[in-house]
């Protein structure tokens, strides 16, 4: 990608705002040695890349600011690409606020999310796979979700990408030629190379969507529901496995009417825990809602626990463990067969906790996960290789016609084509990145 030239030097906090040890102020542009030279008094020969300074801060009445550590990066060889500086400072937020309002005084702007990461792109630091990765290592929760997106930063090039691309547009040229002749003028053999073609691309479309799917335990929270019918002890167990006091519980049946939820860890998983209300008929429009709710949140669950309290109806679902409750006042008849998907515990001893835990954490982690080079992690890279790949079979069932539209199958794979150069940025980039970096921290 061509380099991209920005005139404005942005600054920003990239430390997490309020009081600290320490705060660190970013610049980036071609005024950032300027800058730091007239803050601290410095000739600009005197600053060598890479090495870190003791320096004082004065403001232009010459008053000081703060004494601080700084470290110059000279273009391309910063996160950036261009050159950059950055300033630690005591991590107080009236420093901070006076080291970013006497940068502004000099033609330094605010930056905005994203902006040091979208410049790095910009300027060919990094892919837009791996720009996405950045946004997506700082906001992990789990180990894994980490692995994955460092894994893409470090290693991944989208040459696999980019080559499924190139051979669509080779295929997409020779259907362009076979609409300027006529039939009889078609290499032999053109329709069964252009299906094998993109079959071929169809399915390492497919792969990625697979490792995507394979991968989702770790990318997003799982979702774990408790389930049964009123008194079953199913917000004790919501406390108990949370180990706090988060939901109200009560002898008297109905207590919970609403979904509660709480983000947990697992065994190294993000869990999302939702205590719902206790399933019976009612007329009661404030349980009729709370059912409804329930229900609700079923369909998006990823386990469920339905909690059972002596003699119950087990209501035959999918992805679920059936938990008795109350092991320490009902003695309850344990089938002679191991069951995996039961567990005995008394939520109010807090006894059998430990081993729901583990059967939640075996449960939610299966599926294999995959590992192998065909990772992505983001929303926007699902749609649009999922949508590439509908392109790609659209164009595959045309093919299948006694005599194909061949008009019909190019529009399918310039859809495709384009679909695969918004995921790398190639084409759109400044809708492409508006979607990317709106979401990333000031400062990154």
């Amino acid at each position: 990608m061509p380099q991209n030239v920005n005139t404005t030097t942005i600054i920003a906090e990239s430390t997490p705002p309020g009081r600290g040890g320490v705060s660190i102020i970013r610049m980036s542009g071609p005024d950032s040695l300027g800058f730091l030279s007239k803050i601290t008094k410095t000739e600009e020969n005197d600053f060598k890349p890479r090495l870190v300074y003791r320096k004082f801060l004065w403001n232009e009445n010459g008053d000081l600011i703060d004494e601080v550590l700084v470290t110059y990066f000279k273009k391309p060889k910063s996160y950036t690409g261009e050159d950059m500086a950055e300033i630690s400072c005591h991590g107080s937020p009236l420093i901070v606020a006076k080291t970013l309002l006497l940068l502004g005084s000099l033609g330094a702007a605010l930056a905005n999310p994203g902006d040091y990461t979208k410049r790095a792109f910009l300027n060919g630091k990094l892919n837009m796979l791996q720009a996405e990765a950045v946004g997506e290592v700082i906001s992990a929760r789990t180990e894994k979700a980490l692995q994955l997106n460092l894994k893409i930063l470090k290693e991944n090039d989208p040459k696999a990408l980019k080559s499924i691309r190139e051979k669509l547009v080779l295929t997409a040229s020779n259907i362009e030629h076979a609409l300027d002749i006529s039939d009889k003028d078609l290499e032999p053999g053109f329709y069964i190379n252009t299906i094998n073609s993109i079959t071929y691309a169809t399915e390492k479309l497919d792969g990625y969507i697979a490792n995507y799917k394979e991968n989702l335990t770790h990318l997003r929270p799982q979702v774990v529901v408790f389930y049964g019918k009123p008194n079953a002890g199913k917000s004790t167990l919501f406390n108990a496995v949370l180990n706090k006091e988060r939901a109200i519980t009560s002898e008297t049946p109905g207590t919970t009417r609403d979904t509660i939820e709480q983000e947990t860890y697992i065994g190294g998983l993000c869990v999302r825990l939702i205590d719902t209300a206790g399933t019976r008929t009612t007329k009661n429009k404030i349980e009729a809602e709370g059912l409804r709710r329930t229900e609700e949140a079923l369909l998006k669950a990823d386990l469920i626990l339905h909690v059972v309290e002596g003699v119950d109806i087990i209501k035959d679902m999918d992805k679920k463990i059936v938990v008795y409750n109350k092991k320490d006042l009902i003695k309850y008849k344990k089938p002679k067969a191991k069951n995996e998907s039961v567990v005995y515990l008394s939520a109010k001893e807090r006894l059998g906790i430990d081993t729901l835990k583990e059967k939640i954490n075996s449960h939610l982690l299966s599926n294999k996960t995959g590992t192998g080079g065909s990772i992505i992690t983001t929303n926007r890279q699902l749609q649009a290789i999922t949508d590439s790949a509908e392109s790609l079979k659209s164009a595959l069932g045309l093919l299948q016609n006694t005599n194909p539209e061949i008009e019909l199958v190019a529009f399918e794979l310039r859809s495709a084509i384009a679909f695969l150069s918004g995921l790398l940025g190639t084409t759109n980039p400044e809708e492409v990145m508006e979607n990317v970096f709106k979401n990333f921290c000031v400062g990154k």
